[in-house]
């Protein structure tokens, strides 16, 4: 059974910049008396962000073998989570007040990306040297374009993370050094 607080938690984790693995530890922590099955986590992830979540897991998560696991989970997960954030993030702020690490990221949806596929020439190439290739050229630069736009869109979305983690870190790091001062 799903718990409304869990799902809370797994939200306001999310915001304040957990990955994958942080998100399924507080799974596990928050059933300590239940088995946390794969199923369970899916439904989860499912329910609190609004996303399709169909991918294998492994559940040892203090095991370093399964990084790579949790590394191509968040490669995908995470952008479809800031993508659907519209639908599960109520609060603009993270628990401390300050902006989130997903403010101001502009993502474009799948049907935007087709669009501007349609509507405009790849970056790059002048309208006589797009009229110079063959309509199954054309068409694989689009797919290129599009393509390009989506990986960059999934690198932004890690590396504001990774931003995110290292501003976390810079502060636990200071943290010993404000207690040895008093």
């Amino acid at each position: 059974m799903m718990h409304q607080h869990t799902i809370i938690g797994l939200r306001q984790r999310f915001a304040d910049g957990a990955t994958f693995s942080g998100l399924l530890r507080y799974l596990l922590d928050q059933h300590p008396e239940e088995k946390v099955t794969a199923g369970m986590v899916r439904e989860y992830i499912m329910e609190a962000f609004s996303v399709p979540f169909h991918q294998s897991i492994k559940m040892d998560v203090d095991n370093p073998s399964n990084d790579d696991v949790y590394a191509a989970v968040n490669a995908f997960l995470l952008l479809e989570i800031v993508s659907a954030r519209s639908h599960w993030h109520t609060s603009p702020r993270s628990e401390g007040g300050e902006k989130t690490w997903m403010d101001n990221l502009q993502l474009t949806d799948g049907a935007q990306l087709q669009r501007s596929r349609t509507e405009q020439s790849p970056s790059g190439i002048s309208e006589a040297g797009l009229a110079a290739l063959s309509a199954s050229e054309r068409e694989r630069l689009y797919e290129m374009e599009v393509g390009s736009r989506a990986l960059w869109e999934r690198v932004l979305v890690l590396a504001r993370l990774a931003e995110q983690l290292q501003r976390k870190l810079c502060q636990l790091e200071k943290k010993p050094e404000a207690v040895k001062h008093d």
